[in-house]
């Protein structure tokens, strides 16, 4: 039979955001988050799609999709689901795992060279996963706000993307 789907859930270490939100405010209230990795004897994490304002052609579909670079993974999101990053093995067809963050995701990258995940969700911090566990990150620099990402081509470092700033990270482990 297959393995369950790992789930991990970004929790507010402050206790001020409480569950997963289809605006940015989340992303700008926490202030520092973990993520918790749900007892595979627990039921099965219930995904709500975030509800958002109406929209008269709102954003349907898969909005990001994008391949490991060894090929062995593909990470989705999808437009109804906007605060779920689901990660799938490619050689089963199978969910690997499921990222749930407080806020919309804007922006994930796998490293160029390894099974690698970098994600933001447009507030301080920097979520990353590999296949042995996720971990939060907290941006020490108080004005940036990571809206997007890009990996250095040795996978090493990233690029931290603001609307008005940029800074880079080191991966050191």
């Amino acid at each position: 039979s297959p393995s369950a789907a790992l789930v991990y859930v970004e929790r507010d270490l402050s206790g001020v955001v409480q569950h997963p939100m289809s605006t940015d405010h989340a992303a700008h209230t926490v202030a520092r988050s973990s993520y918790e990795l749900l007892d595979s004897d627990q039921p099965a994490a219930r995904v709500d799609c975030m509800k958002s304002e109406v929209k008269v052609n709102p954003r349907m579909g898969v909005g990001l999709l994008q391949w490991a670079s060894d090929s062995s993974m593909l990470l989705t999101r999808a437009d109804t689901a906007p605060n779920v990053l689901w990660i799938w093995d490619a050689s089963s067809l199978s969910l690997f795992a499921a990222l749930i963050q407080l806020a919309p995701i804007k922006d994930a990258q796998w490293s160029p060279v390894e099974p690698r995940l970098a994600l933001c969700a447009g507030g301080r911090t920097v979520y990353l996963w590999t296949p042995e566990g996720a971990s939060c990150i907290q941006v020490p620099l108080a004005n940036l706000c990571v809206h997007s990402l890009e990996w250095a081509p040795d996978g090493r470092a990233l690029i931290l993307k603001d609307k008005e700033a940029h800074s880079v990270a080191f991966i050191t482990a």
